[in-house]
């Protein structure tokens, strides 16, 4: 059964944003089951044993800035931080550095040019370091990169019913989003300006404004996106 979000307050659906529905007394079967979605905040990582940290948005956009804050032990004071990115084998490269202050607190900023999911560490640097060898004392975050896409909104406000090309009820509540190839029930993670939501495909389009996603109006709501209409989000197909 498609999941739904408690709604309120009466929006206008944007100019042109609908995908491909028809109207219906009452709705069709849902493709795939409902994924729980979640925009809580993402939680800091915790101190590492030896008093290192590290810490970021959690999630960002292809080519665009992360920042990473972090600290490292006070002995380590104005020695270079180096930032690096985990990879197969367990290999690690550098890709930011940074120098601590005299607390030990340092700030670096990171882009990844593809989308996916990433751990990063945070190290002191002790001169040439070759690539895979074990680090004595680092810290560790997870970050998650999405490819960047123009998104719309659509759907009823109303307690009308629809069904959309994939057979599932659209109504004010349902959670997800409209593509134009994705199988139905893929499921999908949107991010726009901190909050994240995991939906299912359950509809076909956009055909308008250029957009490539075309989330529903419950969707909408939970990602604080309603009133932009349309506008650039994050979107990660899972499997």
């Amino acid at each position: 059964m498609v999941g739904a979000l408690a709604l309120s307050a009466a929006l206008a659906l944007p100019a042109g944003a609908a995908a491909d529905t028809a109207s219906t007394g009452t709705g069709g079967t849902p493709v795939g089951g409902m994924v729980p979605a979640t925009t809580a905040p993402i939680p800091a990582p915790a101190p590492s044993a030896h008093g290192f940290t590290l810490t970021a948005a959690g999630r960002a956009l292809v080519d665009r800035r992360l920042r990473l804050d972090g600290a490292v032990p006070r002995r380590f004071a104005g020695r270079k931080v180096l930032i690096q990115l985990g990879g197969e084998g367990g290999r690690w490269t550098t890709v930011a550095s940074a120098s601590a202050n005299r607390s030990g607190n340092f700030t670096a900023g990171w882009a990844s040019h593809r989308s996916g999911r990433f751990t990063l560490r945070a190290i002191v640097g002790r001169g040439r370091r070759r690539a895979g060898a074990a680090a004595p004392s680092s810290a560790q975050a997870r970050v998650t990169v999405y490819p960047s896409a123009i998104a719309t909104w659509y759907g009823p406000r109303s307690n009308r019913v629809m069904t959309t090309a994939c057979g599932t009820q659209l109504t004010s509540t349902t959670i997800g989003v409209a593509h134009r190839s994705l199988p139905c029930g893929t499921r999908v993670e949107l991010y726009y300006h901190g909050r994240a939501i995991v939906v299912p495909v359950i509809d076909r389009g956009p055909y308008a404004n250029g957009a490539d996603w075309d989330m529903t109006v419950a969707v909408a709501d939970a990602l604080g996106f309603t009133d932009a209409g349309v506008d650039r989000i994050g979107a990660l197909p899972l499997g």
